[in-house]
């Protein structure tokens, strides 16, 4: 019986982090349109899983698959035979997210018993920020229980389980990795500079994922790709700033990320008028500081384990600035620890608040008021991470009965789309324009200059020969984008692209692709199909 009421709280937090997600992703699970948006840049590739070759001689794709880390992509080729990958990206975040819940709470209760761990799991669930990166199932989607479970086996201090733990944060998410290892060597060492006893099993994962991780990164050089740029090469570069694909430059400041991220470990909440800071962060600092005062007053030490992971963060943090892209991006290390550790201490400031204030009082009340917070928070949690792609179905169906391989050109934010719901490979897309590898974003340059050079031309030869050139079997176009306005406002695409075919626009009296004389294969609304078979461009099929 003891251990029936001891386990009840998870159960309630499994339950809780069930309906949490089968809420926020309910569009999700029953409509195939509606995915997270970066599913298209990680998972689209996967579904040459089943030996179709759809993507065998793609570049993009090639690139896709080249950066993911391998114990991720070994369990989704695992379970494709059963599970198609698109279909476990809908489903795995449900399984994520009560894994999260339960282990959050574990953090929580053992300083603030069931009421703690319930509150601790309840700010994390209701937190959008962290339903937004579970959404997917994407690597990033495996750091937060990947921690949350290390911090839970450091806090038992069983090496083996801290050992399991780190092996599996190299295999699905290195970024977590690197945190949880200068955590737990942190947690290994007690006072007097001797090892704990949990410290051998801890050693043994360090070394055993580092191993990994170098295996790893040895078989992903791609000349193809090429290396990693340097901090000199992006310096006055517009790609690598705000107005370019990913903003890498400048570098976010450190104690600015701390306080944005400390907001993401609890749920969104109405802004107060006159409040000079967003109400997230002001409740966030106000739980934080109620859980030190708590350990304070109760002459009890703050946990070690978390004091290490926030140490961690900061660390990790300012190393991945000084050799900038080769541990990826420095925010990283802050977004995957702080809202872990703000949810888990407000959950414990918020467990000891109601015992003292209900002192004795049965804890069906405490649950009570909980779940009522529950109840009312979730609203806003409505299809976190999830974006609708259903507007072109027509066009995903008429480019998916093509033969598979058919090589498309579309608008790069149109194609992005096309390889998950239609199966087929695109000329270029935005989605993997990423300016980090030489070699691969000299492809992609080259190939989104191309494009647009055929897109924008004044005369359909030029088109012909665009697709003669590089193998194009079909040319998508959108007549929206032939707006001289937005063309002349540079925001056409990203920098370096918007200036350039601003002068491009200029250049041409018309645009061929405006008005074409042939029958386009597929048309509805401003989007038209043409086919580039035939010895002419836009042969209309016949």
């Amino acid at each position: 019986m003891v251990e029936s009421r001891s386990l009840r709280p998870f159960a309630v937090l499994a339950l809780l982090a069930l309906a949490t997600g089968s809420w926020a992703w309910f569009d999700g699970l029953r409509d195939p349109a509606w995915i997270n948006n970066d599913v298209r840049q990680h998972v689209a590739w996967m579904q040459d899983f089943d030996g179709a070759g759809r993507f065998a001689s793609d570049p993009l794709s090639e690139y896709a698959r080249a950066y993911q880390p391998a114990g991720w992509i070994a369990s989704y080729r695992a379970l494709a035979p059963v599970v198609p990958p698109l279909v476990l990206s809908r489903f795995l975040p449900l399984v994520l997210l009560v894994a999260l819940a339960v282990l959050l709470g574990r953090w929580a209760h053992a300083h603030a018993g069931a009421p703690g761990a319930v509150a601790a799991g309840l700010l994390l669930l209701l937190s959008p920020a962290v339903l937004t990166r579970t959404a997917g199932a994407l690597p990033r989607g495996f750091a937060f229980p990947l921690l949350a479970a290390l911090i839970w086996q450091l806090q038992q201090r069983s090496g083996p389980g801290a050992a399991v733990c780190l092996v599996l944060a190299a295999l699905f998410h290195p970024p977590a990795f690197l945190l949880g290892a200068l955590a737990s060597a942190l947690c290994a060492v007690g006072p007097g500079l001797r090892l704990e006893p949990h410290a051998r099993g801890v050693l043994a994962g360090l070394a055993l994922g580092a191993a990994l991780l170098l295996a790893e990164q040895a078989d992903d050089e791609s000349p193809a790709i090429g290396p990693l740029v340097t901090r000199a090469e992006m310096e006055g570069r517009p790609e690598f700033t705000a107005e370019g694909r990913y903003q890498v430059l400048p570098t976010p400041s450190l104690p600015g990320l701390l306080l944005q991220q400390a907001s993401q470990g609890v749920p969104r909440l109405p802004a107060i008028p006159g409040l000079p800071v967003r109400t997230e962060l002001l409740a966030a600092l106000v739980l934080v500081a109620g859980f030190a005062s708590g350990c304070a007053r109760a002459r009890l030490p703050l946990p070690r384990e978390w004091w290490a992971l926030l140490a961690s963060s900061i660390t990790c943090f300012i190393a991945a600035d000084l050799v900038l892209m080769r541990l990826f991006l420095p925010s990283r290390y802050v977004e995957y620890a702080v809202p872990l550790l703000v949810a888990a201490a407000g959950g414990v400031a918020i467990g000891r608040f109601l015992d003292a204030l209900l002192p004795g009082t049965p804890r069906r009340l405490a649950a009570s008021l909980l779940l009522a917070v529950a109840v009312a928070g979730v609203g806003s949690s409505k299809n976190s991470g999830l974006t609708d792609y259903g507007a072109n179905r027509d066009l995903h169906a008429f480019l998916a009965s093509r033969p598979l391989g058919t090589l498309v050109a579309a608008p790069p934010l149109l194609a992005d789309e096309i390889p998950t719901f239609a199966g087929q490979p695109v000329f270029v897309n935005h989605e993997h324009a990423h300016p980090f590898f030489r070699e691969h974003w000299a492809l992609v340059e080259r190939r989104t200059r191309a494009f647009f050079e055929a897109y924008y031309a004044a005369d359909l030869a030029d088109v012909s020969a665009f697709c003669r050139r590089h193998g194009v079997d079909l040319f998508v176009v959108d007549l929206a984008l032939f707006d001289r306005a937005e063309l002349e406002a540079g925001r056409a695409y990203f920098a370096p692209f918007g200036a350039w075919l601003r002068e491009l626009a200029r250049e041409r009296s018309r645009f061929a692709l405006a008005a074409p004389a042939a029958a386009p294969l597929f048309a509805r609304g401003p989007l038209r199909v043409y086919s580039c078979a035939g010895p002419d461009f836009l042969a209309s099929g016949r």
